[in-house]
């Protein structure tokens, strides 16, 4: 199972790089505003009776007029395009309010110092665009071109994806005191939608699971008692899911045999059986049409993962902060016993055994929205393609999860889960640990 490493020192350099791009284009569009304003203002002082002051705010007008323009569709194209109206007002309010400062620079060098040469006008100009515009920067990022959505508290928000190897053994203790998504202040109030379907991806071979997976799929796999999509499909109906998909390949016959069409459990059951290999991008895709509403949001499960938080928070996370995809997030812990040492950096104070890393990985559950489909690979995968563009266009999110999580990747893992599970998820009613009859 890959995982996503997200937070710490990478959200920050993540986000240094997003306000150094910002800024980049915003002093490409402000610097051919500038050009546009010096330009009219002196030819307005060749062509025009005009006085200087009267030149400088003919200079800025046209700026402005050019900059919106720059700044919609270069510099802010992603964020909401939703009252344009109130957008163009404020952009003007604030453009105005740069254009006194700007010419009230100009104003003073020429009313009060008495810069009347050319070379001096220009100066005082150029110091007046230069407060201008850092006025207009922060009023425009922060009032004007308005985000989709309000970015969430540090270790929220998901930053560019680093693949890291498989986390086998990746758990987090059943006691765990539950942590919210993370505080969302919301633009406009947003209608509260209840996702009621699933897909969950159990078309991998999970050769690393081998004797067991030799002649069932890796979501057959017994754990404590039960397979992992019995967790899967329990958890789903306790919150309110009726309609899953299953995406299969690798023995999908045995998980049919098993879940049926999932009347038993008071869901509808459906199968989507890979004719060739995918990837788990193509695969979800492919899946995806074989939802019960194809214009919905659906919850996504990796099939090697056996969790329980609470996914009615995740559904109204996802709701309020507009996300096209939110992905759910679990603490990494270390596979590895860490040293801890003095501050001299040579003696040792103790040992940590698999400690908790101030990262956060990918937990192989999701919610996607319905425009998300289309971005989908046909083969191949998501994180390496869909997820990396939704996080540039700022419509990737991620939900810090609380309580249990366990992916299982290895014999280890199965291991370990089976000791684990039935104190930290719970028993399965019975008829999750009921196999189909055979018709």
């Amino acid at each position: 199972m890959d995982v996503t490493v997200t937070g710490g020192e990478d959200a920050g350099k993540s986000r240094g790089r997003s306000l150094a791009g910002e800024i980049a284009k915003f002093g490409l569009v402000g610097g051919l505003g500038i050009v546009v304003n010096v330009a009219v203002f002196n030819l307005s002082r060749l062509l025009t009776p005009l006085s200087v002051f009267w030149c400088g705010f003919a200079g800025t007008g046209v700026a402005i007029v050019s900059n919106y323009a720059g700044f919609r569709h270069f510099v802010y194209r992603d964020r909401d395009k939703q009252r344009r109206a109130r957008e163009f007002s404020l952009f003007v309010t604030f453009s105005l309010a740069g254009l006194v400062i700007e010419n009230g620079t100009l104003y003073a060098a020429v009313h009060w110092l008495d810069w009347q040469s050319t070379w001096q006008s220009n100066l005082a100009k150029a110091l007046g665009i230069a407060a201008a515009t850092g006025f207009r920067f922060l009023t425009y990022r922060t009032w004007v071109f308005r985000p989709v959505r309000t970015a969430a508290p540090p270790g929220d928000a998901v930053t560019p994806y680093v693949r890291a190897p498989s986390a086998a053994g990746s758990r987090q203790p059943a006691a765990r005191t539950a942590q919210p998504g993370g505080r969302q202040e919301r633009r406009r109030k947003m209608p509260e939608t209840t996702v009621t379907q699933a897909l969950i991806l159990a078309g991998g071979r999970a050769t690393r699971m081998r004797p067991y997976t030799d002649d069932v799929p890796k979501a057959m796999v017994p754990v404590g008692g039960a397979p992992i999509v019995a967790y899967q499909l329990a958890w789903l109906a306790q919150h309110g899911v009726t309609h899953v998909t299953i995406s299969g390949g690798y023995k999908h016959e045995v998980i049919r045999q098993y879940a049926g069409d999932g009347s038993r459990f008071g869901m509808d059951i459906r199968y989507a059986v890979e004719s060739e290999p995918l990837g788990r991008g193509g695969g979800l895709k492919f899946a995806a049409g074989h939802l019960h509403a194809g214009d919905a949001p659906f919850f996504v499960l990796n099939g090697d993962v056996i969790t329980a938080f609470p996914l009615t928070e995740l559904s109204r996370f996802h709701t309020r902060s507009g996300a096209t995809v939110t992905v759910a997030l679990s603490p990494y812990r270390s596979d590895w016993g860490v040293v801890e040492l003095e501050e001299d950096g040579h003696r040792i104070r103790g040992f940590s055994q698999s400690p908790e890393l101030p990262y956060w990985i990918n937990a192989g559950v999701y919610v996607f929205g319905p425009e998300a489909v289309g971005m989908l690979p046909d083969k191949g995968d998501h994180e390496d393609h869909t997820f990396p563009q939704l996080a540039r266009d700022g419509r990737l999110f991620g939900y810090r999860l609380g309580g249990y999580w366990r992916g299982l990747d290895t014999v280890k893992d199965v291991l370990e889960a089976s000791a684990e599970v039935p104190e930290a998820v719970g028993a399965l009613p019975p008829v999750f640990h009921m196999a189909q009859p055979d018709a």
